[in-house]
């Protein structure tokens, strides 16, 4: 299976699974669901960036995490399934910063801060910047990697973050016209050069603090931008 074009793995049968394999995994407790279904990402997070996309068999992912072939077809259905799956777990640790209950009771500029801190966080991760890296070599003999990494990735994050300034606007807590140039703003000033210093491995040299204080300096730039209008 190794080598496989994403849209052509989809026509493939999955296995059935023989005796002693994994049980179907509607039959597994919540929890030994989530367990098996994490141990599946982190597996395939690592061997993608190892070997490549196109060289990552699903067989090769099962020998990994533990459990079937069969059962990885039912969490993923095929390979793009299990890469897009990877790719929203990545990107849900930003949204999720905006959608905690207590995001509601905090300021704007204390929620932008807690995003951004995250946003500029996870964008600095090696594992995040070596699937960035991986996507980059593959985009060409997999043009399907590329678009679905953006519209599970950036795409995602960029419209909840629109979302979410629109909403501010509507409150007149933010005097925002276009909430998705707005939310372009924002990311640009939190990541500046170092997530693109990151992606070509030439380290910024800033410590935790210095990067804390690059996200409060850009939230308080864009609050100046965006501020509401005197009337």
């Amino acid at each position: 299976m190794a080598g496989t074009h994403p849209s052509r793995m989809s026509r493939t049968a999955p296995p059935v699974a023989a005796a002693g394999d994994d049980p179907a995994p509607e039959r597994y407790s919540a929890a030994r669901r989530e367990s098996r279904r994490r141990a599946f990402l982190e597996a395939a997070g690592v061997l993608f960036v190892e070997k490549g996309y196109g060289e990552t068999s699903l067989a090769d992912v099962v020998k990994r995490s533990g459990g079937s072939l069969a059962t990885l077809y039912e969490f993923f259905g095929n390979k793009a399934g299990l890469f897009r799956a990877l790719i929203d777990d990545r990107a849900s640790r930003i949204t999720r910063t905006l959608s905690q209950p207590e995001a509601e009771g905090r300021s704007v500029a204390a929620s932008l801060e807690a995003l951004g801190r995250q946003l500029l966080e996870l964008l600095l991760e090696p594992e995040v910047i070596a699937v960035q890296r991986l996507v980059i070599a593959e985009s060409a003999q997999f043009p399907e990697l590329a678009s679905m990494y953006f519209s599970a990735g950036p795409a995602a994050v960029h419209g909840h973050l629109r979302t979410y300034l629109a909403e501010q606007a509507r409150q007149g807590r933010l005097a925002i016209d276009d909430p998705a140039v707005a939310a372009e703003h924002f990311g640009g000033l939190v990541k500046g050069t170092c997530h693109v210093c990151a992606l070509f491995g030439v380290p910024d040299g800033l410590t935790e603090t210095e990067r804390r204080q690059r996200v409060a300096r850009a939230v308080e730039a864009f609050l100046k931008l965006y501020a509401p209008r005197a009337r």
